[in-house]
């Protein structure tokens, strides 16, 4: 009997402890905190060590050069990409980011850091340099005008190369030889230099786009700003960037009204020639 009542007290004791249990279920899991990845955009900020730039000198209506839209997402989250910059119209600027509309027309936010506007109403005279596009192509380019006024006839200086064009109004910006965007610069890396596109500057940074476009951010302290028209003649010893990096070579050939320099110079023990250009060769560092 003693035993009889003993399973029945085990069994009332369960039966309350499950009643228990559906009346007060446990308290639910706390939702794990939004992870950064999750979390929406800082409106202008890179993925880059690179400051938010608050304007944008671009007005509405003016060309500028940006990257695509995907990779302006992409380097919201990225360090590495390798970046072209295209042509595009400002829509409306704004604050740390600013709205274009690229050529084919498809508009979308852009951090102002990745802006570099072209100067409208900008006129030059035969033998100046511009930063511009590839107008019959794609990206941001150099070019040297053969033609004086706001739709300059041009030879491009890119990729070793002479191709001629002619320039839409307000498509380009004119080089003066300082820390100009657009313009090719020398960046100090250690005991050597190699050759960047200025892009990007602001508080002591500077964003360069590099070799095969990859894009970076260095000390501004860090830059050289190149000649325009360097002083050379055949015969005369220059720096020149060569796969990227600066080395000397012997200037052979100057063509000043297509700012062309055919130079040599030694490679793996055996003589090499090529094309160099205005704007990207400098005597010393």
């Amino acid at each position: 009997m003693k035993k009889i009542m003993s399973a029945l007290a085990v069994s009332v004791v369960a039966v309350g402890l499950s009643a228990c249990s559906a009346k007060a279920p446990a308290p639910a899991t706390p939702a794990p905190a939004a992870t950064q990845a999750t979390q929406a955009p800082v409106p202008g900020k890179l993925a880059l060590d690179y400051p938010i730039v608050a304007t944008t000198s671009a007005k509405s209506g003016d060309y500028v050069l940006v990257p695509s839209k995907s990779t302006v997402e992409g380097l919201r989250t990225k360090t590495d990409s390798t970046v072209i910059f295209y042509a595009a119209k400002m829509v409306t600027p704004g604050a740390n980011e600013s709205e274009v509309q690229d050529l084919p027309g498809d508009t979308y936010s852009v951090p102002n850091s990745l802006i570099l506007p072209l100067k409208s109403g900008e006129s030059v005279k035969a033998g100046d340099l511009v930063a511009t596009w590839w107008q019959s192509g794609s990206g941001l380019t150099q070019a040297i005008a053969e033609t004086a006024g706001t739709t300059p006839k041009v030879a491009y200086l890119d990729s070793n190369m002479t191709s001629e064009d002619t320039l839409k109004e307000n498509s380009f910006t004119k080089l003066t030889g300082s820390l100009d965007l657009g313009a090719v610069v020398a960046v100090k890396d250690g005991a050597k230099y190699t050759s960047a596109v200025l892009v990007g500057r602001a508080d002591g940074k500077a964003l360069v786009s590099g070799w095969a476009g990859s894009l970076k951010v260095v000390n501004e302290s860090d830059l050289v700003a190149l000649p325009i028209k360097p002083s050379v003649k055949a015969g005369d010893k220059v720096m020149a960037p060569v796969i990227g990096t600066y080395q000397e070579v012997t200037v052979k050939e100057v063509d000043a009204k297509k700012g062309l320099l055919k130079c040599t110079y030694d490679w793996a023990g055996s003589p090499s020639e090529e094309n160099f250009f205005f704007g990207q060769v400098i005597s010393k560092f």
